[in-house]
């Protein structure tokens, strides 16, 4: 059985995530960038950017309140996947003893904390948008530095691919539980390679 690597579907969910974070911030926080569009040129402090009715433009505000609802749909999906990933394969290969603990840090470094991470943010999203106002600017900020995490995780996952490889061909446990977790409905045909 040969299983090819490939990107996973969680990655580019992360892309899409970033590219609307990319967005967000040319738009609303750093608008001497914006060359396009009828925005007022106003000193706004981006913590204090909230979406309400006060605001003098409201193709401004409609147009933040759909970012604002992307990112909010994105991080959503994104933290679906993440937890369908640690459901369906971090927690059983951790629990069921299906790799050695060095096996499990080289293929899964800093995922965990990825997780926990999504959820604590998608909750502070998500409490700040049920209020009607959302201090976008002020949660990003607030979480930039737990998001470096990325990077950690990044500069391992060439390696974690490769190591990952030759698990799939010699570690017939591991193997088989590949196959059978990808049978799983909440994997909806996603694979962990």
């Amino acid at each position: 059985m040969h299983l090819a690597p490939a990107e996973p579907e969680w990655q580019v969910v992360l892309v899409r995530w970033m590219q609307l974070c990319l967005k967000l911030a040319l738009t609303f926080w750093i608008p001497s960038l914006i060359v396009t569009g009828d925005y007022p040129y106003t000193t706004m402090d981006p913590l204090d950017a909230t979406v309400s009715a006060d605001v003098s433009s409201s193709k401004r505000i409609r147009k933040r309140e759909m970012i604002v609802n992307e990112i909010m749909s994105s991080e959503g999906v994104y933290l679906n996947r993440l937890s369908t990933l640690r459901d369906v394969y971090l927690v059983p290969i951790r629990e069921g003893n299906i790799l050695s603990n060095s096996e499990y840090t080289g293929q899964f470094w800093q995922l965990d904390s990825i997780c926990d991470l999504h959820v604590k943010l998608f909750e502070e999203l998500s409490n700040g948008f049920n209020g009607g106002d959302i201090l976008i600017g002020k949660i990003f900020k607030d979480f930039s530095h737990f998001l470096k995490i990325y990077k950690q995780y990044l500069s391992c996952f060439a390696g974690a691919l490769s190591k990952r490889a030759k698990l799939l061909t010699s570690n017939k446990k591991f193997i088989d539980f590949v196959h059978s977790a990808q049978q799983d409905p909440r994997c909806q045909g996603s694979s962990l390679v």
